[in-house]
């Protein structure tokens, strides 16, 4: 009989939940958005109910109806993350970076960074952005679709290449013979696609300080959008291993909002006060993420 478990993943937006007016629910605090310590206390409680990663969307520009709804965003993705990798043990991260407005190189050091804090715990939510406001944010028009795919895939294959800069041997930190690094273990890049480059190698070894045996027992976090929709994802194949689990395929996963309450009739009839707003109805989204030995790097993202 197939050992089947069910994987859970929470998705962390602003701080007070998917619902659409949730910051005014009683007993919660409106100024969680700036309050750091909260996002490490919703980790610690997803981490206690045994969740295994959390999802973080990133939409790097203000939307909505913002007098009367929230930011629906982290104020930074990676930043609070890295402070939820030093608050919690065995929860994996998945978080969304952009393709299009973004460098490889920046994007390849940013997560390998947060994956080195957390032990082997992150993933990539690799995307494209086509939305105008954020294209005014970077001060860049609103690429066409070909374009922002094939940038994508050329950055995903850079930040990929520049994860693997390095081989296993190459610190040798032996502080005898006076030899930090074996620079003959450095393998340069020298990608040069359309739309981005690099040369690598690049400043950061590609082994956490911890070894695997000693790395917390969980699954492999993969990736989901949280929407209602079923999405597609792909997990780490490298970071399961360090982790003690087989490397996983590709799986899709259904994202859901549940509201909590002290009872089973409480959250759907007394919360939200108004009708849920159009944005939490019907939406569908797809996402892949490319982590350290991920998927390999000639597949393009899903549009």
């Amino acid at each position: 009989m197939t050992d089947r478990k069910l994987v859970l993943g929470m998705g962390m937006i602003d701080g007070y939940g998917g619902l659409h007016g949730a910051w005014r629910a009683p007993h919660v605090d409106p100024g969680t958005y700036a309050d750091v310590d909260a996002t490490v206390r919703h980790a610690r409680a997803a981490e206690r109910g045994l969740f295994t990663f959390l999802f973080t969307p990133d939409f790097p520009a203000v939307r909505g109806d913002v007098e009367h709804s929230t930011i629906s965003n982290l104020m930074d993705p990676l930043i609070e993350l890295t402070a939820v990798a030093r608050g919690t043990t065995t929860i994996g991260f998945v978080a969304t970076g952009s393709t299009t407005f973004q460098e490889p190189f920046t994007t390849a050091r940013q997560f390998k960074a947060l994956d080195i804090v957390s032990h082997g715990r992150a993933g990539w939510n690799a995307v494209t952005t086509s939305d105008p406001a954020v294209a005014a944010n970077y001060g860049r028009p609103v690429a066409d679709r070909g374009e922002r795919y094939q940038r994508a895939h050329e950055a995903i294959q850079i930040v990929q290449a520049l994860w693997g800069s390095w081989q296993e041997d190459a610190w040798i930190q032996d502080q005898a013979a006076n030899r930090f690094i074996d620079p003959s273990k450095l393998q340069p890049v020298n990608l040069q696609g359309r739309y981005v480059a690099s040369r690598a190698p690049w400043p950061s070894h590609p082994r956490n300080r911890v070894s695997p045996s000693s790395s917390p027992p969980a699954a492999p976090a993969p990736t989901s959008c949280p929407s209602p929709a079923a999405t597609r994802a792909a997990s780490s194949p490298r970071c399961g291993r360090s982790r003690g689990a087989r490397p996983a395929r590709a799986r899709a996963h259904r994202g859901a909002r549940i509201p909590g309450g002290s009872t089973s009739r409480s959250p759907a009839s007394s919360w939200p006060p108004q009708t849920p707003h159009p944005e939490t109805r019907g939406r569908r989204s797809l996402c892949r993420w490319h982590a350290r030995g991920g998927p390999p790097a000639t597949s393009s993202p899903t549009a």
